[in-house]
């Protein structure tokens, strides 16, 4: 039993915690998330179908998209379009790019679903064309042609040779009855076509994607032999991913595929890499190494879709439009989604979940009201939350038998934003026993903040109270009487936007919440500096990734009087390539890999800090109320100390081995506020709020909202390390 030893503990844990992460990948798919957002230009417009856009390619300053335009729904009666843009919001409608085909021709009914290729300093339109009039019920006999100019705003020029790829032959082959929806990117000096084809008898919810390759962008395209390559797919949207192909699979085809991410190292053989919520309906990209074969490729960032009209109609109309979605690759650190870690922890403890819309927060009661964990999409999206699920396994907190056995040393059980209480360090420290040294081993976490149940007060669908007594005794043997209250309250977009001073539009995601923490001297005796004071310490304890960057921007001025700019000594010196310090700003990595703390003291604070997942594109932003301090702020330098009330406001750890040959505690990493020290008469109380947000969406959204609140772009903080 852990309790028997709490450092055999502590290290089985944390080697379970590596060997979980570890093995992520193959037990939990990693998700990705899809917002849409409304376009200008190209949306919803009365009397007006604008739908199956291509992906999209950058030229000079402009982005271009082509797509089908008619006044009937589906898209078959229609010719091809194009417009520009500047941002990939605001578009200029610019014309018809490609009119329908002559009479009685394979493209004379109808010209829709374009794509291009850029290759050999030309640009072709890859296009789809039937002969068949629409009427109901409608059985398409598309057929797939390339135009071909020097410009993106054309003349196009059809290729004698159309059509470039016709249905099969043989009534057996998957794609007998037609072939639709090209997506070309060059891969091994060839051009590879994939496409949707749908056999003969087979309804639309049959269709099957394939691959055709090509020595030259007019072709000859010729059908692989392993076709059809996925079992399933309604819409073709595939791209470079390193070395490999990825493709984006919709509702259509076997459970096993749908609503995915599916990967192929050789472009033909795929399978299942991420889940992906409310995925993009007939969504074209912006691929920029779609064509360049430098090994490069990633997801893509945005694109364009179907919009779909919402009840009756969007903007006055009934018919499909153009509209914008973003994808965003949840960090692969966070190796479970919110529903995952919810359903654990209900296993375990109690939980009481505050939820607002998709938001929502789980806090946990037995765990002195700590938020555990909080998601901004309760079905599907991120854990935001570092949760040690061996630890909790184990019961310590649920199993009434193992109670009376708990050591006082430290039991990580994770949990996203904690009560804690300062200072950690120093003679008047609250870690550290009388007459023990400052090391690792002699480390104790009172049991107050630790292990103890906090009482349930009161609960609303958005809010918690929760209250607890306790008595403590610092390292100088000073005995505190101590009432606390802590109330949790899930925060909405409005509010979040009012609290932030800023815009949070439609298209970002977000869950914030804040806790309202009070400490009160409950004793009969005045707390006094001179025996020691404490303060209310709050923690965060987050899922990190190679690529989260800590940001605390800083106000300037003379060390004389501000001190020092970042105080990174707790743990020994931290290296520059974790910690990069600015004139106004700090960066410093949450990587979970090498431990180090830093802070940032109360003269030099801005009362705000932030983090960014460049990885899941998830700004994380932690503000505080400043307050006077007339006592200063506590030290918690494991040290005795000269100066016991110099200590920093905000603080931020990353997460690593304490000592040589000694596994991490994560891992994870942390920002952290303080209250000043609470030099408090018999019955006064001090109050301490956190706020915490987690914004999710375009970088192009989420720079404003760094420039905004941390002073800083998101280029930078992305190039800090």
């Amino acid at each position: 039993m852990c309790a028997a030893n709490i450092r055999t503990c502590l290290i089985a844990a944390s080697l379970a915690i590596l060997t979980l992460t570890s093995g992520a990948d193959s037990a939990v798919a990693q998700s990705a998330t899809v917002t849409h957002s409304a376009v200008e230009g190209i949306g919803a417009e009365p009397g007006v179908m604008r739908r199956d856009p291509s992906d999209i390619i950058k030229v000079g300053d402009l982005y271009y998209v082509w797509y089908s335009k008619g006044r009937i729904s589906p898209g078959y009666d229609a010719t091809v379009w194009y417009a520009t843009s500047t941002d990939g919001h605001n578009w200029t409608e610019k014309g018809q790019a490609l009119a329908k085909g002559k009479p009685g021709s394979w493209e004379g009914a109808s010209v829709f679903t374009p794509n291009v290729l850029v290759a050999e300093q030309r640009y072709w339109l890859f296009y789809s064309g039937t002969s068949r009039k629409f009427k109901k019920p409608f059985s398409p006999d598309s057929k797939i042609g390339i135009a071909v100019s020097d410009s993106p705003d054309g003349p196009w020029e059809r290729l004698a040779s159309n059509p470039a790829l016709s249905h099969g032959d043989n009534k057996d082959d998957f794609d007998s009855h037609l072939v639709d929806d090209a997506c070309l990117i060059v891969r091994d000096g060839k051009y590879w076509l994939y496409y949707k084809g749908r056999q003969l008898g087979k309804g639309p919810g049959q269709t099957q994607m394939g691959l055709a390759v090509a020595d030259h962008p007019q072709g000859p395209y010729l059908r692989h032999q392993a076709n059809p390559v996925i079992p399933g797919n309604h819409e073709v949207l595939v791209w470079p991913h390193g070395n490999g192909v990825a493709a984006m699979i919709g509702t259509t085809g076997p459970k096993e595929i749908t609503n995915s991410i599916m990967h192929s190292e050789d472009g033909v053989t795929f399978s299942r890499t991420r889940d992906v919520s409310k995925g993009p309906w007939a969504g074209g990209a912006y691929r920029p190494e779609a064509f360049t074969q430098s090994g490069k490729g990633s997801t893509p960032q945005w694109g364009v879709e179907i919009g779909r009209p919402k009840g009756r109609e969007t903007n006055g109309s009934k018919l499909p439009f153009i509209q914008r979605f973003d994808i965003t690759e949840n960090s692969v650190s966070a190796s479970y989604t919110f529903a995952d870690d919810l359903a654990f922890l209900n296993k375990h403890t109690d939980i009481v979940l505050l939820r607002d819309g998709d938001a929502s927060v789980a806090v946990a009661p037995a765990y002195q009201g700590r938020v555990m964990t909080s998601t901004f999409d309760q079905e599907s999206g991120p854990s935001f939350g570092w949760i040690n699920r061996p630890v909790i396994e184990k019961g310590l907190l649920s199993d009434e038998d193992r109670k009376g056995a708990l050591e006082e040393h430290i039991y990580i059980f994770g949990g996203e934003e904690r009560f804690w209480l300062g200072p950690e360090g120093g003679q008047y420290a609250l870690f550290f026993k009388p007459g023990t040294g400052f090391t690792f081993d002699d480390w104790t976490t009172p049991a107050a903040i630790d292990t103890d149940r906090f009482k349930l007060v009161s609960q609303t669908e958005s809010s918690a109270i929760f209250s607890h007594d306790t008595e403590l005794i610092n390292h100088s043997g000073t005995k505190f009487k101590v009432g606390i209250e802590r109330t949790v309250e899930l925060l909405d977009k409005k509010k979040a936007a009012t609290l932030l001073s800023v815009e949070l539009g439609d298209g970002l995601r977000m869950v914030g919440y804040e806790t309202d923490n009070r400490i009160t001297n409950t004793g009969t005796k005045a707390w006094k500096p001179e025996t020691g004071l404490m303060s209310i310490w709050i923690l965060g304890m987050y899922n990190p990734s190679p690529k989260t960057t800590v940001v605390i921007p800083f106000k300037t001025g003379d060390e004389k009087h501000f001190g020092p700019k970042v105080n990174d000594t707790y743990f020994g010196k931290v290296p520059p390539e974790y910690l990069q310090v600015q004139e106004d700003t700090l960066f410093f990595r949450g990587d979970g890999t090498r431990r180090g703390k830093i802070g940032v003291n109360a003269q030099r604070s801005k009362g705000i800090a932030g983090s960014y997942d460049a990885t899941g594109k998830v700004l994380n932003i932690v503000t505080y109320n400043v307050q006077d301090a007339p006592e200063g702020f506590v030290n918690s330098m494991w040290e005795l100390q000269d100066k016991p009330y110099s200590g920093d406001v905000i603080n931020s750890y990353n997460d690593g081995s304490p000592e040589e040959g000694k596994p991490p505690l994560g891992p994870f990493y942390e920002l952290e506020t303080s209250s000043p020290a609470a030099a408090l008469e018999p019955g006064e109380t001090i109050k301490h709020v956190q706020r915490t947000f987690h914004i999710q969406g375009s970088e192009e959204q989420l720079n404003a909202l760094t420039e905004k609140l941390l002073g800083v772009s998101l280029d930078l903080i992305k190039s800090a390390f």
